[in-house]
């Protein structure tokens, strides 16, 4: 084992070197350590400290401290504990990110861009409309998918998560099978929906698209299956407009 493969595990340069030396030579003093690696006498007792709280050293009651190396596996140990501390970050970056980000927006007047990939991009997509807390406006893609049949699961978490925190949708959907065999009156009433239909020629693309808050999104079905949201209030707004000047048209046409 190397300095450099034990700094690959989360040591620094002057923990990998004092552990190495241990592992080497065996229990030493701190002097010895100090003329072994080079490092300052100061140093070397606060390297000392943090390997002894990361559990891979430990040192004896004698009068001069003799430090003795834990066994590498406890390396392991020390392996697992980081990749939890990281899963912990990240858990609390995806929940704290897109505040942050709205508030970075809000105050420099910038619209912010995120890109997601695939179906969990899409239920990320749908989880922050939940999270967002407010009404969502919707024109449904009239485009047949080829992830038709694994999209269903996610659209009925997402209804049932909508349901519950009572947040409602103005829909714009084209008059197409998924439109009379599903979305009748009383699936629309239950999940908190006023919808609009349009004729289905009307509307062949392959992008849903979801306004909600201050942020637009862009749901790709095509073979790319991709999602895209935008945080601008500006947008969001035009946006709106725009879905209420269809609904609008259609219903008086």
């Amino acid at each position: 084992m190397t300095e450099n493969n034990l700094e690959q595990l989360g040591l620094t340069k002057e923990e990998a070197k004092i552990y190495e030396a241990l592992l080497t030579h065996g229990p030493q003093t701190a002097g010895f350590l100090c003329k072994q690696t080079s490092i300052k006498r100061g140093l070397v007792y606060k390297t000392l400290e943090r390997l002894t709280r990361k559990g891979l050293v430990e040192s004896g009651e004698e009068a001069v401290a003799i430090f003795s190396p834990k066994h590498p596996l406890e390396l392991k140990k020390l392996l697992d504990k980081q990749k939890k501390e990281i899963e912990a970050a990240e858990q609390a970056y995806k929940s704290t990110v897109n505040r942050l980000i709205s508030q970075y927006n809000q105050r420099l007047e910038r619209p912010g861009v995120s890109f997601y990939e695939g179906l969990e991009g899409m239920e990320e997509v749908y989880n922050d409309i939940i999270q967002t807390g407010q009404k969502s406006y919707l024109l449904r893609s009239g485009f047949e998918s080829k992830f038709n049949n694994s999209l269903p699961p996610i659209i009925k978490r997402f209804m049932k998560k909508k349901v519950a925190a009572q947040l409602t949708t103005s829909a714009i959907s084209p008059n197409d099978e998924l439109n009379r065999r599903v979305e009748t009156p009383a699936y629309d009433a239950a999940n908190l929906i006023e919808r609009k239909t349009i004729p289905k020629e009307d509307y062949t693309g392959t992008v849903e698209i979801n306004v909600y808050g201050s942020k637009t999104a862009f749901l790709s079905l095509g073979n790319e299956l991709v999602s895209v949201v935008i945080e601008s209030p500006q947008i969001a707004e035009a946006m709106k407009q725009i879905l209420g000047i269809v609904a609008k048209n259609k219903s008086q046409s």
